[in-house]
């Protein structure tokens, strides 16, 4: 016998909405009521610095998951946000990236530089906790919220739930932090759970990339150049997707067939079995490997996972060393194949063997088009990266993807906004180094 309906069928929601809320009015009204909205309010104060818009998006989610009911929030970029009011907030979320060789985004250079600084401000009486982004193939993996969580315990904060490190996959612990911040605060409110009501039809982006035709893709170079850079157009009709000058399209690339059969052929298991993927349900090992797994990238975890394996004394003397220097002359030119061929090691099932790789990135690309000009389309102008190494031929996973082996493919494509690259819109000559611009000018001008 079907539960009490308490949203009607003609209400404005999916069918997955209406049972969502269904379900939760239920198990509310079980609970003897609803929520109690009637406490007093929880100042929540969200900062985020970001290089690309991961962090920034970040919190904007964790906004949107914490208003309504006793939560008051606001949300501010670090450039924007003056460090002297930071000893009078009640409850701080700190979201940042690191840029570079351990350092801050740009937009959080200057508070970085202040709050390190002697007279920074104190913090006594301030709850606080930390989301950092970063990616585990560069040494000074999430540095920048490192730095900053150990900063404001060290200036009297009161840490409330311990940071979180996230790699380029940061999804998943984003949501664990999230829930773990609601839950330290007190929801005291159906709108922190409302939040995460399912979507009835989530829009394309990274994570719906949409499936783009391709209309051009040809090579600019003439023939017997020493380099390949293609010219490639791809159709936007009908994906609801926008972009301004200074955006970068991100492709989702197709690791190369061939470098997956080899793989195949050398692992030491039954490899016609399914696998677990990244996001959740199961495929092929060799679907897995072509469209959801990093088969090029190596980084010290994976390669310490390796040895233990192996059992190589190359690999444990390098994986010992734990030397910069040592570790950078190991990753160049190297790949999985050079791992799987070179130095075998005892996996014994597909789902152990996928357990120590990382996630298949997007790849992005900075946007060659104007969508004025280019109406519904839009263009990049791709190098393709081609070299030899330990005596094999190599390439870029996404630049081949598109010169080789998207024939008669639809790439997953999403925009990537990058609001602080974008021309000068104040009328200013770009070409005379911010002379304002005339009517004669005869170099390009941004208009």
């Amino acid at each position: 016998m079907a539960g009490p309906l308490f949203v009607p069928e003609n209400a404005p929601f999916s069918a997955e909405q209406r049972a969502w809320l269904n379900d939760f009015f239920a198990k509310q009204m079980a609970g003897g009521a609803v929520a109690d909205d009637s406490g007093p309010t929880v100042p929540v104060t969200i900062l985020w610095g970001s290089q690309t818009g991961n962090a920034e998006s970040c919190a904007k989610r964790m906004g949107k998951a914490l208003n309504g009911g006793r939560f008051e929030t606001e949300i501010f970029d670090l450039s924007a946000y003056d460090i002297s009011k930071l000893s009078e907030e009640k409850n701080v979320l700190l979201i940042t990236s690191t840029y570079g060789d351990g350092e801050p985004p740009d937009n959080a250079a200057d508070f970085v530089e202040n709050l390190l600084a002697e007279d920074a401000p104190r913090m006594e009486g301030v709850k606080f906790s930390v989301l950092a982004l970063g990616d585990t193939e560069y040494p000074d993996f999430c540095e920048t919220g490192k730095v900053i969580d150990r900063r404001f315990g060290e200036l009297g904060g009161e840490r409330i739930y311990e940071r979180v490190d996230c790699d380029v996959d940061y999804d998943e612990p984003f949501d664990v932090w999230k829930a773990g911040i609601i839950d330290v605060l007190g929801a005291g409110s159906a709108a922190a759970e409302l939040a995460e009501i399912p979507a009835a039809d989530e829009p394309y982006g990274k994570k719906k990339p949409f499936p783009a035709p391709v209309l051009n893709n040809y090579n600019l170079n003439g023939a017997g150049a020493f380099k390949a850079t293609h010219h490639i157009e791809f159709s936007l009709e009908g994906s609801g997707l926008e972009y301004e000058a200074g955006d970068a399209l991100g492709v989702v690339p197709v690791n190369p067939e061939s470098v997956v059969d080899e793989l195949l052929a050398a692992l030491p298991f039954n490899t016609g079995r399914e696998v677990p993927l990244p996001g959740g349900g199961e495929a092929p090992l060799k679907e897995a490997l072509m469209h959801h797994y990093d088969i090029r990238s190596l980084n010290k975890n994976l390669v310490s996972a390796w040895q233990e394996r192996s059992g190589s004394p190359y690999l444990r003397s390098v994986v010992e060393a734990d030397d910069k220097a040592v570790w950078d002359d190991f990753f160049w030119g190297r790949e999985l194949i050079d791992l799987v061929v070179d130095y075998p090691a005892d996996f014994r099932d597909g789902e152990e063997f996928v357990g120590v790789l990382k996630k298949l990135q997007p790849r992005l690309y900075s946007i060659s088009s104007s969508p004025k000009a280019h109406p519904g389309e839009v263009h990049l102008t791709v190098a393709i990266v081609t070299y030899d190494s330990h005596g094999r031929s190599r390439g870029g996973v996404c630049s081949t993807f598109l010169a080789d082996r998207c024939e008669g493919v639809q790439p997953g494509v999403y925009v990537h906004v990058n609001k602080a690259f974008r021309p000068p819109s104040d009328g200013y000559c770009a070409s005379h180094h911010g002379w304002p611009r005339h009517r004669d000018c005869s170099l390009p001008c941004f208009p």
